[in-house]
């Protein structure tokens, strides 16, 4: 395989690291004909993707009402030149026979070998 330019190089290089797949949904918005309230459905955007979890923590362990949590930071990676991931999407990540599912917490950081999104855990509520 030849690699022509700088971005093609950088991309197959990232694509090396990813150890996970991810099945993108979006939400549609319709207004229902017979009680005229908006309604709001999952739609799958894209499936199969190859990606990457990365988790940060952020500082020390911080008590709340005699519970520790952690401060921690998750970022998808994945090649953006293929798919775009919009902001609130539910993202179902696939890695070693275990599903998680996060809801992008913004819009996609695009560079010339991958993308990169900021994830929360999602509980199913919108």
């Amino acid at each position: 395989m030849k690699l022509t330019n700088t971005g093609e190089r950088f991309r197959f290089i990232s694509a090396l690291c990813y150890d996970c797949t991810c099945d993108v949904y979006e939400y549609e918005y319709s207004r229902n004909q017979d009680t005229s309230a908006e309604e709001k459905t999952l739609t799958k955007a894209g499936e199969g993707i190859p990606c990457r979890i990365s988790y940060e923590r952020f500082g020390n362990s911080a008590e709340k009402e005699d519970v520790n949590s952690l401060n921690v930071g998750i970022k998808l990676f994945w090649d953006g030149s293929k798919t775009d991931i919009k902001a609130g999407s539910v993202i179902h990540v696939f890695k070693k026979g275990q599903e998680t599912v996060f809801k992008s917490a913004g819009g996609s950081a695009l560079y010339g070998s991958h993308s990169e999104i900021r994830l929360i855990p999602f509980n199913g509520n919108a």
